[in-house]
């Protein structure tokens, strides 16, 4: 290093005129013990660097930051585990011919699904009532994943799984699930660290938006002083195009913000954290022509546009003329609609309706899911 290199010319020359000596010779002890010298100087530096370094939350390598995040009661984010209910009909068991007779499914039973993941049942399950196998009984379970860095991974529609240790009892997922990154990023991971020491310097107010601003997975809030107790509404992008995997996430972060709001909230203050309620919606496309024009591909991603173009906690429109301007956006010719009939629909539980005017209207306090987007014959 050139650095190195100075140095030692530097301490040699020092060296040479304090014993009057001629320069040593690269193969002197002299220079020996001059080269040891400096390289245990270089060495001593970097270490020093690396004390220094790790000093701060801003600068210090992934191990140093956990001992940091510990003295602070903080955690790194980690979730690998998704819940579903039953009453969402997302997993279905069912037994085989060879079930017979059928049993008493333990909370806690095992659906391994190879190295990915696999899925704990959350309560016992009855499969005696099981008679054919064409029958099936909804189950609430957890989706867990065997490891995080394997995350983000899809489940298919129409997968089953045997349960561990049988070839005659099995679930079947009944619609796509997805499952994104569930793993705090390093330089979030810092940031929250950091919120954390200024929430203590804060008055009541501004702690209140540091500690929801702290968590990761929170992409905007909004704090309600007028009601008793104070309502904080939690908000993230991705629940306008992911539907049950982005929630739980958002609950988890939920979790952590009262555990802060708890340590640091006024005497008598007491807080609601809750999510939007969602708008769910479809449309609906049916040829009005015999020989339609084919729908363009841009059409069926038309959610993410509305991810795009929401402002959370505000009045949002999604009607026709807000399909057209993102297809004109995307220099699709409208003609092409003129083919169709379009009707935009609010969806419930197990039910759909025709939307008012044929308009979707989102208040503040809520935000768009669209279902899907469907050619009708």
């Amino acid at each position: 290093m050139a650095r190195s290199k100075q140095l030692k010319d530097q301490i040699k020359t020092s060296i040479s005129s304090s014993l009057n000596i001629l320069d040593p010779t690269p193969n002197s002890k002299l220079y020996g013990l001059i080269d040891g010298l400096v390289n245990d100087l270089d060495n001593f530096e970097e270490n020093e660097i690396t004390v220094l370094n790790n000093m701060y939350i801003e600068t210090c390598t992934e191990d140093y930051l956990d001992l940091i995040a510990a003295q602070e009661g903080i955690q790194r984010f980690r979730t690998t585990s998704f819940k579903f209910d039953k009453s969402t009909n997302v997993v279905k068991l069912y037994r085989t011919a060879n079930n017979t007779s059928g049993t008493i499914l333990r909370k806690g039973a095992t659906f391994q699904v190879g190295s990915l993941f696999y899925v704990v049942l959350r309560e016992n399950v009855d499969t005696t009532v099981l008679t054919s196998e064409e029958d099936q009984i909804p189950v609430s379970v957890d989706i867990k994943v065997s490891r995080v860095s394997q995350a983000p991974f899809s489940i298919k529609r129409g997968d089953s799984y045997y349960l561990d240790g049988t070839e005659d009892t099995y679930i079947t997922i009944t619609e796509d699930i997805y499952i994104p990154i569930v793993e705090e990023s390093l330089e979030d991971y810092r940031s929250r660290i950091v919120y954390s020491r200024l929430i203590s310097k804060f008055g009541s107010e501004n702690a209140l938006r540091l500690c929801i601003a702290s968590s990761s997975f929170v992409d905007n809030f909004k704090v309600d002083y007028s009601t008793n107790p104070i309502s904080i509404l939690l908000f993230n992008k991705d629940m306008l195009v992911s539907d049950v995997p982005r929630e739980d996430i958002i609950l988890y972060s939920k979790t952590l913000i009262e555990t802060e709001l708890n340590k640091r909230k006024a005497d008598g203050t007491a807080y609601e954290l809750k999510l939007p309620t969602k708008v769910s919606f479809i449309i609906e496309l049916t040829p009005r022509v015999l020989n339609p024009k084919e729908l363009p591909n841009e059409i069926y991603d038309f959610s993410t546009f509305i991810k795009n173009s929401y402002v959370f906690n505000s009045n949002y429109v999604i009607d026709l003329q807000l399909l057209k301007i993102y297809l004109l956006g995307n220099l699709i010719d409208l003609s092409v609609l003129e083919d169709y009939n379009i009707v935009f629909k609010n969806t419930f539980s197990n039910f759909s309706v025709p939307a008012v005017n044929n308009t979707i209207l989102v208040f503040p306090g809520e935000y768009p899911y669209l279902e899907s987007i469907s050619l009708v014959p």
